[in-house]
């Protein structure tokens, strides 16, 4: 687990969430813009995809005809922004130029419409990214690409819709099945933990979820703190997504997503840093039992994110992703 923090360090968070300085000016703090980065609700000009039931934000690159690829980030509660160097030009190349990536905040978390408990569980989002790849793929095969929790993310919907997917980039997911949470006691690789969550859930306000903008700024102060040891460069997480979805929900250890994963006839490529705790044995104990059609990069000397931000590892991983797809897209 990670070192709790101090309670000095707590205080202060939460005196600084309570009031803003620019100049000798106080801004409310209530005011949507002025903790965090404004949602989709609150800023009607960001581009937003509406589906059923939640409105979020998103971006695309490159050609719209292009085969698509379908971006998920880590969490549950984090956004796409750190996954973006994707996107560079390298030596004149950049993945848009063959295919069409479409990126986007998952539901309660990034710059996305923010919900109540009852509205932030892993079914719902499933059903977000069922939508999205009907959109962008009505009528043919998709490829994903998901982190962290993106990766188990992608896993779900292989698991459910196995057929759809031609190709699958696993970039350190947590297992396919919660149980790894009871043998290894959950993974550290950066961010809150159960205890900056619980302190943060006793604010009043925050599980009602009328307070959003104060409980999602003292999750952007632990990530600060955390940025000392991973790099995370995140625009907004989404602290009722944390909190309901990872904590509460995927940490019970009971949720499956292997049974179907067999029908999959694509292939996988998984993506790893050497020095991340799950990597390797991890993955190979939790998960490269349902992909016997896969391929593995490991990056050295390399975290859980360093493949997204250290410059020397950018171009190796646009490259991997790539031929990977070149090949089996």
């Amino acid at each position: 687990m990670m070192q709790l923090m101090r309670p000095a360090k707590r205080l202060a968070a939460f005196a600084l969430a309570g009031m803003l300085v620019a100049g000798c000016e106080l801004q409310d703090p209530a005011q949507p813009g002025n903790l965090v980065p404004k949602t989709v609700d609150d800023d009607p000009s960001l581009p937003a995809l509406t589906l059923s039931s939640t409105k979020l934000y998103y971006q695309t690159f490159g050609d719209p005809s292009k085969k698509p690829v379908i971006v998920l980030h880590g969490g549950p509660g984090a956004d796409f922004r750190l996954m973006l160097s994707l996107m560079r030009r390298v030596n004149g190349y950049s993945l848009a130029d063959d295919y069409f990536f479409v990126f986007y905040d998952q539901r309660g978390a990034g710059q996305s419409r923010r919900h109540g408990k009852e509205e932030l569980n892993t079914g719902l989002m499933l059903k977000d990214l069922e939508e999205i790849v009907d959109r962008y793929s009505p009528n043919g095969p998709v490829a994903l690409l998901g982190h962290s929790w993106g990766g188990t993310h992608a896993m779900q919907y292989l698991n459910t819709h196995p057929s759809r997917v031609k190709a699958a980039i696993l970039m350190e997911p947590d297992g396919a099945k919660g149980t790894f949470n009871k043998e290894v006691g959950g993974t550290d690789v950066g961010g809150p933990n159960f205890t900056d969550i619980q302190n943060i859930a006793w604010t009043r306000g925050v599980l009602t979820g009328k307070n959003h903008e104060l409980a999602d700024y003292q999750v952007r102060v632990v990530f600060i703190r955390e940025q000392q040891r991973f790099e995370t460069p995140f625009a907004r997480s989404g602290f009722l997504s944390i909190y309901y979805v990872n904590l509460n929900e995927l940490s019970n250890n009971t949720y499956d997503f292997s049974q179907r994963l067999h029908e999959f006839t694509g292939k996988a490529l998984f993506l790893q840093g050497d020095k991340s705790v799950i990597s390797r044995d991890f993955q190979q104990k939790y998960n490269f039992q349902f992909f016997p059609n896969r391929a593995v990069y490991t990056f050295p000397d390399c975290d859980h994110s360093e493949m997204f931000t250290n410059p020397q590892n950018v171009p190796v991983l646009i490259n991997q992703v790539k031929t990977f797809l070149h090949e089996n897209y």
